[in-house]
């Protein structure tokens, strides 16, 4: 008995195989095999024009399966400038049609715009063609989104961001943008720390320069004080009309030594005024 219902589930299986690669035989199309993808058979034919295709579904294949996949070939063979190389076409519930087209080439203006689509271009339908794939150039990549209107106008938009890649992800990538723009703030974090600590770096050497420099008579070295480094420089930024006559006075009010050498050893180190 049980022997008998896996014979019988056998020939069901086979008649089952049969039925799909009829429904596709039945209107013009010549079935070259089959193949397994994604827990997927797809079942790889070619038209009368010799279009190859591929064909798959979760499903048993359905008349109206079979009149969308004639719409496709339909569309893509009429185009003046796209040539495919082969087209993959996959439905899901309710009739809906993912389409994968990979051109052998798309001349358009000069362009052949089928260089910068790695990975082919991606359709689908639900009653209208629509299409959402990218396209590389200049170390961009742009996506590409929206509704077929007819070859002219979909390979005018493909032609303008081959074109301006910038811009084109300027106007029509904001997520992208703002993922630039995040690693932009980044690096500015980043160099900020830097320049900071370079800025530190530079004001201790500094520092450094204009008491190595406030020497006495017999050579005698006389550290300057940081902080009255640091007015004085601050002064003269305020004020760079500043003469060290001037800084020397308004120090004195504020009741920070000193001496007229290290006033001048600041302007010509900090401000290259000697």
């Amino acid at each position: 008995m049980q022997k008998g219902l896996l014979i019988f589930g056998a020939l069901f299986l086979c008649l089952g195989i049969g039925v799909r690669a009829l429904d596709l035989s039945s209107y013009g199309y010549e079935v070259l095999g089959t193949h397994n993808e994604n827990g997927l058979t797809f079942y790889d034919a070619k038209d009368a024009s010799g279009l190859s295709f591929a064909v798959a579904s979760a499903a048993p294949l359905t008349e109206d399966n079979i009149q969308v996949v004639r719409i496709i070939l339909s569309t893509f063979e009429h185009w003046k400038y796209l040539k495919v190389s082969r087209i993959r076409i996959v439905f899901s519930v309710n009739n809906h049609a993912d389409i994968l087209v990979i051109p052998t080439s798309f001349d358009y203006k000069g362009v052949d715009l089928s260089t910068y689509m790695p990975s082919g271009m991606q359709f689908s339908y639900d009653g209208y063609l629509g299409y959402d794939f990218r396209m590389y150039k200049d170390n961009l990549f742009m996506r590409l989104e929206g509704q077929v209107f007819g070859e002219t106008d979909f390979a005018n938009r493909l032609l303008d961001a081959v074109n301006n890649p910038v811009l084109y992800v300027q106007t029509n990538s904001p997520e992208y943008l703002l993922k630039q723009i995040g690693g932009l703030e980044t690096k500015v974090e980043d160099l900020t720390v830097i320049v900071d600590a370079l800025r530190k770096q530079l004001n201790v050497m500094s520092h450094g320069l204009v008491s190595l420099n406030n020497r006495g008579f017999f050579g005698t070295i006389f550290p300057v004080d940081t902080k009255a480094v640091d007015r004085v420089v601050a002064l003269k930024t305020q004020n760079p009309s500043m003469t060290p006559a001037q800084v020397a006075a308004e120090l004195a009010k504020e009741g920070i030594k000193i001496s007229d050498n290290a006033i001048r050893m600041v302007f010509g180190v900090y401000f290259d005024a000697f």
